[in-house]
């Protein structure tokens, strides 16, 4: 059991390395987008406004799962504590 737990933390703190540089890459992307929304006009700044929307969306899901993983990593935690 303690393997199977060691193996599952390996792969979540794989993951959570993963799930952090896309939630950068989002991040920054966030900060481009605000910066040319707030430089367009007419069908460009409506366009933005959808990619920018789109990119908020993939921010929500990023941290979504990010804290999903440490609530697992908790779980996993708790186990090898009481096992």
């Amino acid at each position: 059991m303690l393997a199977q737990v060691a193996a599952e933390r390996r792969s979540l703190k794989t993951e959570a390395k993963r799930i952090e540089r896309e939630r950068m890459t989002a991040s920054h992307e966030v900060s481009r987008l605000v910066d040319a929304v707030s430089r367009a006009a007419g069908a460009a700044e409506d366009a933005l406004m959808v990619k920018l929307a789109e990119v908020q969306g993939r921010v929500t899901a990023v941290e979504r799962r990010r804290r999903e993983l440490a609530d697992r990593e908790a779980a996993l935690a708790d186990q090898v504590i009481y096992a």
